[in-house]
């Protein structure tokens, strides 16, 4: 019998996955949450960031509170976002608000931050701040997207067998049956 010869992968690296939501369809979010439960890497914290801190968007954090579980989960509004103070905001104030959203993605495992509306980029600059260098590996997605269980695996996998990839993408395909919905 022929040795292979692959050899394993250690999944000891830190991943995040950062989900960016702005109004989305509640039943694509329910399932891109239900198929970051079934991922399969070890550990793996999650960090979803809605654009926009309405009372029309707090359907998101309810899907996500009731999907990755209320007692797993941590949620949070916030007022403003790293680079806007709320109203009636000082700049020590803003400073305080901003260490505590750091502090609650980095205590948390599962966690889900409403944030003043500021665009996709501002959501990842969110998500990326609060993380800071905690984590080995970020992985992104849109809250439309359904995840392969083994995605994030496959990616660590790529990433650590050779140094010179500094990223690595997945492959997206188009859901028929929502085309026809």
């Amino acid at each position: 019998m022929k040795k292979s010869l692959e050899t394993p992968i250690k999944l000891n690296k830190t991943v995040a996955l950062c989900i960016a939501a702005y109004q989305e369809d509640p039943d694509y979010l329910r399932k891109c949450l239900q198929s970051v439960k079934r991922l399969t890497y070890p550990g793996i914290k999650v960090v979803m960031v809605i654009d926009g801190n309405s009372e029309d968007d707090l359907y998101m954090m309810d899907i996500f509170s009731e999907v990755m579980g209320r007692d797993k989960s941590a949620t949070y509004i916030w007022k403003n976002n790293f680079h806007e103070k709320g109203p009636g905001e000082t700049e020590e104030s803003h400073k305080e608000s901003s260490q505590h959203v750091t502090q609650l993605v980095l205590s948390n495992k599962s966690i889900c931050i409403m944030q003043k509306w500021g665009g996709k980029r501002e959501v990842m600059y969110t998500a990326f701040r609060a993380l800071g260098r905690s984590v080995d590996y970020v992985q992104v997605c849109d809250s439309d997207t359904m995840l392969d269980p083994a995605s994030s695996v496959e990616m660590v996998k790529v990433l650590e067998e050779d140094p010179m990839v500094g990223g690595v993408g997945g492959d997206v395909q188009v859901h028929m049956a929502s085309l026809f919905a």
